[in-house]
């Protein structure tokens, strides 16, 4: 099956059924010039695709705030569970951005339970549903 390539860099991302169907329902809702979107594969779409919202006139801004520091020290295991048979390590979770402390336990390789640090000031050993998941 033909692909269309992209208006910009040239790379196929587009099948021709595709196309027409888009266009098909674009037509049907009333959305005026989305060709000139439909020809740009993803990464060519997102600079056309800011300057209509924002205009051409868009800048770099300077961050104001540092962005955080992690911890820095060496992964080093804390202890060996023998009773799931797996290395423990302290690490902290940034599902929510709040790094919290957690104990990660790691069998083969792959982590299988993760837990909040009990050692730690903050968390006091429990973390959020989004570190559980």
């Amino acid at each position: 099956m033909s692909k269309i390539p992209c208006r910009k860099c040239g790379q196929p991302f587009l099948t021709e059924k595709t196309y027409q169907h888009l266009s098909k329902i674009a037509h049907k809702k009333g959305l005026n010039h989305i060709e000139e979107y439909l020809s740009l594969c993803h990464e060519c779409k997102l600079g056309p695709f800011s300057e209509k919202l924002v205009g051409s006139d868009l800048k770099k801004v300077p961050r104001t705030k540092p962005l955080p520091s992690r911890r820095s020290e060496r992964l080093e295991p804390i202890k060996y569970d023998t009773r799931l048979g797996t290395t423990v390590y302290k690490t902290e979770c940034f599902s929510c951005n709040q790094g919290c402390d957690a104990v990660v336990h790691v069998k083969e390789g792959r982590v299988v339970k993760v837990e909040g640090d009990v050692s730690s000031h903050v968390t006091k050993g429990v973390l959020c549903s989004k570190g559980l998941a």
